[in-house]
This record gives C-alpha cells, structure tokens and sequence, in this order.
C-alpha cells in the first residue's frame, strides 16, 4: 500500500499555499494514473475427468472467504491451470 500526500499546518496557510498544495497533489494524481494500469485476470482449474478431456473444477462460494470462491480439487487427478488477462 503505497500512501501519498503532503503535510500541511492546515491553520494559518494563505490562499497560495492551499492552491500550490492543491496543484502538486493533482500533478501527483495525474502522474500516478501514468504509471498504473489496470488488468482483469481469469483464472481457471481444469482436471481431467473420466472421459479423458479437462473439464473445469468446480468453485464453491463462501460468505467469509473474501477471494473468488474455494477451488474443490480430487485427489490424484491431472490438472491445468488456465489463466486468461
């Protein structure tokens, strides 16, 4: 986590303080959106099943997880991780 921002008496600041501050924190953001991308990434488990082909796994949806879900994986299967940006 990365915390950005300047220090400011916040009392007794004259108005061209305030504008100045204002104007390195927009230059900051501006900067920043330069600099980040944003991707969205799929991830999926296939294992094989009896048929010989990889089928996806199945996820179960937990209230306290706060990830995509629980992957239910069998033991002693082949698998593929197949990853989609």
């Amino acid at each position: 986590i990365e915390v950005w921002g300047h220090r400011c008496a916040g009392n007794g600041s004259s108005i061209w303080e305030v504008d100045s501050l204002h104007a390195k924190t927009r230059t900051l953001h501006d900067r920043w959106n330069e600099v980040t991308r944003r991707i969205e990434m799929w991830i999926s488990i296939l294992e094989l099943n009896e048929l010989g082909e990889y089928a996806s796994v199945e996820l179960h949806q937990a209230k306290d997880v706060n990830t995509g879900g629980i992957f239910q994986l069998r033991q002693g299967h082949s698998r593929r991780v197949q990853v989609t940006v």
